[in-house]
């Protein structure tokens, strides 16, 4: 917030990227040649860290007028919510303002609510807009706003909070709305900023960044980046106790963990991870041994999902481990938005930040916290009939006086109360050993702890006991014991102020997970000592500019990027900032600098059938089939027939394209195949009582639909029967039983688009585990002249070609599905499927 309401030198010097997209008209988002004459291509080597920084700052701009744009063209389905009232910021600052959304309608056109978020972007209106023309009807243009804070406000009568108070800073003077005018007003949120302005500040050299990496990675000496230390006597990491690595694994996790040993460069170290190599398991497996060394590390990936994975990955591996390592889970810290994470696994919840907040938050608390028990307590033990006679006060039970009947009452209030007072301390101490960590409270004295509460709860049963003496029998062996806890954990904060024990959880952290985004969070945050290591997984995916914020955090000296070029890159929306390479990776750039990489060289996942044609093609022959899959136990066949092997190319014979809304394509012949594909393995997997995943991909968006329509809801509540339609993009990092492909492209040019890209085309074929099954139209895909022509023969020359009618089932499909489309004089052909194999013809002609 501060940010956009301050003025300083340096934000005079380099604005704010808000403050263009503000000076922005509807018709200047909507050219796409706004910045094509200013826009250069971005460089592969830099003379300075200014001009490196500033390489990436006009793209980053046109990217973010790009993003908008496309939005623009989708506004009817975009969030949308009424508003009830806006009012000027108190005090009043220049253009802030406070928006509080109607009750009851913040909902979209798909029925999903909306609350504004810090970040978004919002377009406030006077009418609901329903196409792109009614920003500006009748001669009133919209109004741009940042959300910069969201305050949650919870009523006092209610037991739920009232739509939060949304703060943002608006590009003009916005009227003041009050409650009741009778006027509807709208806020639609037309993206969210929040990553693209992370990006810009990372790119200001004003903003006091740690430039260490930057600085060794700008020209062609970045190859040197990856060498070792002439000054530093480096030993080899021992990585022992980790079964199942192999060579190529070792040799990534030693060498990156070495790097934490140097203090005079800067190392930059590539782990080349095709896919199936066991590169999860690579960086996981390093994770657990920079834990162990207290190596501080911040581990980052494009996306929640790479980041969930690595998490689960590194939080099994704890759990495995000796029982007493189990205290390094307080050691690790994963933070994020609960929802694109989709924390529903509970040992992801062990250290996930909000709920490790929420746990020590009751502990820390200065009324009911472990410091309070601890001393009420001693209270209780050091004078037990004043802290009676207070607790009798407290709730009003003091009755008349009954010497008798006091000491039976003094002794049994004595043992409930320590009762209570001992269940508390247990669970407080058990949320303690899980979320403190070790850099807080040692291993040492957490087992020093754990025998004193042990001792404590023998004590417990022994006062359980205490019947027909009194309580000071034991009163002795409990104060050393609650004194001994007292002194272990007495220095802990003693707070319920949830921003400051969030604080309290990064700054302790060893190894923290999140997006390369979120990690902008932890610039302020003091950590003393800092952060030693970045890693990147997925490192091919993000794009240069952003990785620059985990890169820049203070104190990294060293970065590992894991990732593959050959798989997909990072997403760009403009065309111009595409060409001129703002798509390009950190990984991707060093590679062409000729930076040295490892090859992780084993593959684990895929059928050898499967795995031979990327391996030929993209890999060069480098990768090595393991054992475990080059075994004929591997082999899996789910359908009768040749056809449905581990790898096919299926030829659909007169499939036709059609173009969707001038978007995107769709194949409704291969769409019907592969609903009839699915149907024949539900039934034979029923049968067989076999449990199989099948994941369906298409590099159409159109495709998935189509297919998903065709498929209904049939088998969603399968159990045992898993099938998942998803793009290409969707299926990155995934891997399934069985992977089906459209190609969907069918024409007489042999146009295929951008299924030529290598990148995409790599991915679809590398995620089946035992059988791949390509449907395509052969005479397009060998016209084409790009890589699917290769695989059309490869599959030839393998004997994995097939023609669909090959299969009578299938070639009931297409003609059914021609006959739905309504091709009946093309089904009437002679050559036709209908009549290709028919027994005998009926030929009608006229003598001339």
């Amino acid at each position: 917030m501060d940010s956009l309401c301050k003025s300083s030198k340096n934000q005079a010097s380099t604005p704010d990227l808000v403050s263009y997209v503000f000076s922005w008209s509807l018709t200047d988002i909507l050219n796409e040649k706004l910045y094509a004459d200013k826009i250069t291509c971005i460089p592969k080597t830099f003379s300075s860290v200014g001009s490196y920084l500033q390489s990436f700052c006009l793209p980053l701009i046109e990217e973010t007028r790009a993003d908008l744009c496309s939005n623009l063209g989708l506004i009817a389905g975009l969030p949308v919510c009424s508003i009830e009232s806006v009012e000027e910021a108190s005090p009043p600052k220049a253009l802030i303002y406070k928006l509080l959304r109607g009750r009851g309608d913040g909902r979209g056109d798909f029925g999903t609510v909306y609350d504004p978020k810090e970040g978004d972007l919002l377009a406030i209106t006077n009418f609901r807009p329903r196409k792109l023309g009614d920003l500006e009807r009748n001669g009133r243009a919209f109004t741009l706003a940042l959300v910069i804070k969201v305050e949650t406000v919870y009523d006092d009568s209610e037991s739920c909070s009232r739509p939060p108070i949304t703060v943002m800073v608006a590009s003009r003077s916005i009227e003041v709305i009050g409650r009741n005018r009778g006027i509807c007003f709208f806020a639609v949120c037309l993206t969210n900023m929040t990553t693209n302005r992370r990006i810009w500040m990372s790119l200001n050299e004003d903003m006091g960044n740690n430039l260490n990496i930057v600085q060794s990675v700008l020209d062609e000496d970045a190859s040197t980046a990856s060498s070792s230390c002439d000054i530093c006597s480096l030993e080899e990491a021992e990585v022992l106790g980790i079964p199942d690595l192999n060579d190529s694994q070792t040799a990534a996790i030693s060498d990156a963990v070495s790097l934490t040993g140097c203090n005079h460069k800067h190392r930059v170290q590539l782990v080349w991870g095709p896919p199936g190599t066991g590169k999860t398991k690579t960086m996981s497996t390093l994770l657990w041994l920079l834990l162990q060394k207290k190596h501080r590390t911040v581990t980052c990936a494009p996306t929640n999902i790479a980041v969930v994975q690595a998490a689960s990955r590194l939080v099994h591996l704890i759990k495995e481990s000796r029982e007493e390592d189990h205290y390094l889970l307080g050691d690790v810290v994963l933070f994020g938005n609960r929802g694109k994470l989709k924390i529903d696994e509970e040992e992801l919840q062990d250290i996930f930040l909000e709920d490790r907040v929420n746990e020590l938050s009751k502990c820390f608390n200065p009324r009911s916290g472990l410091s309070h028990q601890l001393d009420e307590m001693i209270d209780l033990i050091e004078n037990p009939a004043a802290y009676y006679r207070l607790k009798k006060k407290t709730v009003e039970e003091e009755e008349e006086d009954d010497e008798d009947e006091d000491e039976n009452a003094l002794r049994k209030f004595l043992r409930i109360q320590f009762t209570s007072m001992f269940e508390k301390l247990k669970k407080l101490f058990n949320t303690f050993r899980l979320h403190l960590s070790s850099t807080v409270v040692s291993m040492y004295n957490m087992a020093k702890a754990t025998a004193a509460f042990r001792f404590l709860g023998s004590l417990y049963q022994r006062i359980q006991n205490c019947v027909s003496y009194g309580f000071n029998y034991l009163s002795n062996e409990c104060l050393e014991t609650i004194r001994t806890l007292k002194k272990i954990f007495g220095f802990l904060p003693v707070t319920s102020d949830k921003t400051q024990i969030t604080n309290f959880c990064l700054a302790n952290a060893t190894i923290i997970l999140c997006t390369a985004s979120g990690s902008f969070k932890l610039r302020s945050v003091e950590m003393e000592p800092p952060l030693q290591l970045c890693v990147i997984d997925e490192a091919a995916q993000l794009k240069e500019c952003e990785s620059l914020i985990p890169l820049q955090l203070k104190g990294v000296r060293h970065a590992v990027l894991i990732g593959d070029e050959h798989q997909l890159s990072p997403m760009v929306m403009s065309r111009v900032a595409e060409k001129a390479g703002f798509g390009r990776s950190l990984f991707q750039r060093l590679v062409s600098l000729g930076h040295d990489k490892l090859l992780l060289d084993t593959q684990y996942r895929m059928h050898p059938s499967i795995s031979f044609f990327p391996n030929s093609c993209f890999y060069h022959r480098k990768l090595r089939d393991a054992e475990n899959v080059k075994d004929l136990g591997f082999e899996r066949r789910y359908l009768k027939g040749e056809i449905f092997g581990p790898y096919s190319f299926i030829n659909i014979v007169g499939s036709a394209e059609c173009l969707k809304n001038q978007r995107s394509q769709k194949n409704f012949v291969e769409a019907a195949v592969i609903a009839r594909i699915v149907q024949k393995l539900f039934l034979a997997c029923g049968e067989s009582k076999r449990e199989v995943s099948v994941g369906i991909v298409s590099p159409y968006t159109a495709q998935v639909y189509a297919i998903s329509e065709k498929l209904g809801r049939t088998y969603d509540s399968c159990t045992g029967f898993d099938v998942k339609v998803k793009t290409v993009d969707g299926f990155q990092g995934g891997e399934e039983d069985i992977v089906i492909i459209s190609t969907v492209r069918a024409n007489n040019g042999g146009s295929v688009g951008f299924l030529s890209n290598h990148q995409r085309t790599n991915v679809a074929l590398t995620r089946a585990k035992y059988c791949l099954w390509i449907l395509g139209h052969e005479p397009t895909l060998v016209s084409s002249g790009t890589i699917w022509k290769k695989l059309v023969a490869d599959a030839r020359n393998r004997n994995c070609f097939f023609n669909a009618d090959e299969d009578e089932s299938l070639a009931e499909a297409i003609v059914n599905a021609k006959m739905e489309l309504g091709q009946f004089v093309e089904m009437l052909q002679p050559d036709s499927l209908l009549f290709r194999n028919a027994k005998w013809k009926v030929c009608l002609f006229r003598f001339s």
